[in-house]
């Protein structure tokens, strides 16, 4: 996507009365904003009944100032992520009500990972769920996963910690702008998220500091683009079930870790395994034994392998699903991927012509063994 389709996209999305449903609607029915901005009034009227949004769009409100809001973020080296970007997680577009843009820093994939996990709890841990977070995220490196958390005191910055020094891709979701990290007393371990391959996203421009109201809308962002959400430790009243509530609501998988029912911070963990809202666990293995999920991490298999380096970022995803799945068929792929037949088609064709994959009977699909 062009900076320029991206700056109308923003513009648009600045109009007041403008919402992720009309903005998306619009787009998609102009084929892009940049359509939509240069379209003449009978057909905008056509299409929308709201004089002043209408307004905004003919007078091309709003454009400048978006210009010069993707300058600023381009100066620091942050990208911002349309909905309508192919590098927008899938695993969020997925959620009724997706972010517009995600402010993005570092430059790891957001698509890359096969498994997501976010990893939430307590601010205040006691030593039991220190140590119990630390084991997970430890153990879940065998399984391929990216880990995700909101680099908060507690469970969240320890995920963050130990899956940096496991070589686990982590990902931070902020409440507030990615300069205004928050609490501050954390840069130094966003700092390391970046240094390490990860990446630190976030709903909000440059310049906007966290109030009460972003933190729930952040957690949705948390659920959203994972797989599964693991809550270690928390209260009756913590944020964390927020996040859990929201992945319940997404139909992704909730587990959480059973604690002394006379320790206040176990009491929202109890809870959510009592009403049957998560799965109790006490390892990864209990993760891995639920989702079905081998122990032989996906891309090590491919790790010095050129040809597979070589390849964009989508048929090294079909890649992967062929090697955790052996003998997948092509119906099956289409289930685990975003992609259209005809272009997966083609995909597979190349895949097959450079050795990297092979078919069972013209029907079925593995990967070929370096």
């Amino acid at each position: 996507m062009t900076d320029q389709e991206r700056a109308y996209q923003l513009a648009l999305s600045m109009i007041n009365g403008v919402g992720f449903s009309l903005w998306k609607n619009f787009i998609e029915h102009f084929g892009n904003a940049e359509n939509l901005y240069n379209t003449s009034r009978s057909t905008l009227a056509n299409v929308h009944k709201h004089h002043d949004v209408c307004k905004e769009i003919l007078e091309k409100k709003h454009l400048s100032e978006a210009e010069q809001l993707i300058q600023k973020h381009n100066k620091n080296n942050i990208k911002i992520v349309s909905y309508f970007d192919d590098k927008y997680p899938k695993k969020l577009k997925q959620i009724p009500l997706p972010p517009m843009f995600l402010y993005c820093k570092g430059d790891y994939e957001l698509n890359n990972a096969l498994r997501s996990v976010a990893i939430v709890g307590t601010r205040t841990p006691s030593s039991y769920g220190k140590i119990i977070a630390s084991e997970i995220v430890e153990d879940l490196k065998k399984y391929n996963v990216e880990v995700v958390s909101g680099l908060a005191y507690g469970i969240d910055v320890i995920a963050h910690d130990v899956s940096i020094h496991n070589s686990i891709p982590t990902i931070a979701v902020l409440a507030g702008s990615l300069d205004k990290i928050y609490p501050s007393v954390h840069k130094p371990i966003a700092n390391k998220i970046i240094e390490s391959g990860g990446m630190l996203i976030s709903e909000s421009p440059l310049g906007l500091i966290a109030e009460s109201y972003h933190f729930p809308a952040r957690n949705r962002i948390i659920a959203g683009c994972t797989d599964l959400t693991i809550v270690i430790e928390a209260g009756g009243k913590s944020g964390s079930l927020i996040t859990a509530q929201y992945a319940n609501d997404y139909n992704r998988d909730v587990f959480a870790i059973p604690g002394n029912v006379n320790n206040p911070m176990a009491k929202g963990c109890n809870m959510l395994i009592q009403k049957n809202l998560a799965h109790l666990i006490t390892s990864a293995d209990d993760v891995s034994y639920i989702m079905n999920w081998p122990e032989a991490p996906l891309k090590a298999h491919h790790s010095q392998d050129k040809k597979y380096n070589n390849l964009d970022q989508s048929s090294k995803q079909i890649v992967d699903i062929i090697t955790e799945h052996p003998n997948i068929s092509v119906e099956e792929i289409l289930t685990k991927i975003d992609v259209q037949a005809s272009n997966l088609s083609v995909t597979m064709m190349q895949l097959e012509m450079e050795n990297i994959i092979s078919t069972v009977d013209g029907i079925r699909y593995n990967v070929k063994k370096s």
